[in-house]
């Protein structure tokens, strides 16, 4: 006799901070549903909020907002964000902040997660030092790791594509007319 094991939605909250998390196995939730539950829990903990995929547990995880440099596990990966955009404002930075972010290629997830290392081995390093540190690194770094880091961009890019049907990439939305 066999028995299937039901992945389900799971809440969890931190004692520490009393902040609110919600885990989504990705079988059982479409892209669309993904997003209005972010929205959803945007409205409700009155914060905004990240959509993390974790790439081994494969599950959606709706959280506060955190950064890509906040994520030291290498499965976790940012894949979206639930921001509250005030009409009135809509033309302010804050609003245009709320973009829909391009999916990472490969050079990016390598730099996030090599720069995550090195942040913690020497914590008080600068921008450009670690910048030009991973940059010396990619370009040591052997075909099989570069074709590594080419895979996680093609599944960046897929789920992506399943988030954001309708997205296109427009070179000209961060130039702004000049008078």
């Amino acid at each position: 006799m066999s028995f299937s094991t039901t992945r389900r939605v799971t809440f969890v909250v931190n004692d520490d901070n009393k902040k609110l998390s919600i885990i989504i196995p990705e079988e059982i939730i479409t892209a669309e549903q993904i997003r209005n539950v972010a929205r959803n829990f945007q409205h409700i903990t009155d914060e905004d909020c990240s959509i993390i995929y974790n790439s081994e547990e494969r599950t959606f995880r709706l959280t506060q907002m955190v950064d890509s440099q906040s994520l030291n596990d290498p499965r976790l990966t940012i894949v979206g964000h639930a921001k509250a955009v005030e009409s009135s404002k809509a033309s302010s930075p804050s609003a245009r902040s709320s973009r829909i972010l391009r999916p990472p290629n490969a050079w990016i997830i390598y730099r996030s997660r090599k720069s995550k290392e090195i942040r913690k081995q020497l914590p008080h390093a600068t921008a450009g030092y670690i910048s030009t540190v991973v940059s010396r690194m990619w370009k040591l770094e052997t075909r099989e790791t570069r074709l590594l880091y080419n895979t996680m961009a093609l599944d960046a890019q897929k789920l992506h594509k399943q988030m954001y049907p309708d997205y296109k990439y427009n070179a000209n939305s961060k130039k702004t007319k000049q008078t």
